[in-house]
């Protein structure tokens, strides 16, 4: 089979899909935004937005190929009415659509579509991504490991933690990993407090694989407080290694894991996110 993903970057499941589905090329949007004039037997788009959702709807047309869309994020309710007409056009028009947790599900089906797959995006290698500390050994570290944008709520993460600091008196570090355009904004929060200038590491980049699980086994805690969320996949990266993790109410968390098992689910709550915080730094 010859399939043609269209998205922002390379899945990094591709060699996977590979194995399984043949001859696989990329169109990568944010290089280029000319597809292949040639036919596959399917096109996959990362999502029914504007461009990507654009490109796939007319190379699918043009070649007659089977086009499926894929809804990464529970980000439909957020969207403006046009991008919202045009998502329900594009993917009204598709063999299938691609929904990657059941809250993303039951927004399509509410949006009169019907042609949905729930498919979970959860890919961790396990043979990298394992425990290497036991919990005890562990410093009390706090960890967030992802984009810096407004969908990943780090404001209200840097408002729980310096609640924490605050509220406990307990000598925790807090360690933000990623890049994105609000890393400008967050800098500047953290200059601004003083308990999380003392206790908040930025480190804008990515990093190797072998020194982002270095990273997960070092932390007591891993935290995502998304707006809205796929997955997202850091948290079970983090619970391949161990780690337990504080989440919000969103995302493919909600579906296998379990409230006080592998983690906390809480609330969109500065107080709730840092009471949980603080009850996994403190049982070291």
């Amino acid at each position: 089979m010859r399939v043609l993903m269209i998205g922002r970057g390379r899945s990094i499941a591709l060699k996977d899909l590979e194995k399984y589905w043949g001859e696989v090329e990329v169109l990568d949007t944010t290089r280029s935004l000319k597809p292949p004039l040639k036919k596959f037997d399917l096109v996959v788009a990362q999502e029914p937005l504007r461009i990507i959702g654009l490109i796939s709807y007319i190379h699918s047309k043009t070649f007659h190929e089977k086009l499926i869309y894929e809804v990464h994020s529970d980000y439909l309710p957020h969207l403006g009415a046009p991008d919202r007409f045009m998502a329900k056009f594009f993917m009204k028009r598709a063999y299938a659509i691609r929904a990657v947790n059941k809250t993303i599900l039951l927004r399509l089906k509410d949006m009169g579509l019907t042609n949905i797959l729930c498919i979970p995006s959860i890919y961790v290698r396990t043979e990298e991504f394992k425990p290497l500390k036991p919990p005890e050994e562990r410093r009390p570290l706090a960890l967030y490991v992802g984009r810096f944008v407004k969908q990943k709520n780090l404001t209200l993460l840097l408002s729980a933690f310096e609640h924490v600091l605050r509220s406990e008196r307990i000598d925790a570090k807090l360690i933000l990993v990623g890049r994105g355009e609000e890393e400008g904004k967050l800098r500047i929060l953290v200059e601004k407090s003083p308990l999380l200038k003392k206790a908040v590491n930025m480190i804008r980049d990515w990093l190797p694989t072998r020194t982002l699980v270095d990273y997960y086994n070092s932390a007591a805690v891993f935290v995502s407080t998304s707006t809205h969320e796929g997955g997202p996949r850091t948290i079970f990266e983090a619970c391949a290694c161990e780690t337990p993790f504080v989440s919000t109410r969103t995302g493919v968390v909600l579906d296998y894991a379990q409230h006080g098992r592998e983690g906390f689910i809480v609330n969109w709550s500065i107080e709730e996110i840092a009471e949980h915080i603080t009850r996994l730094l403190v049982d070291l």
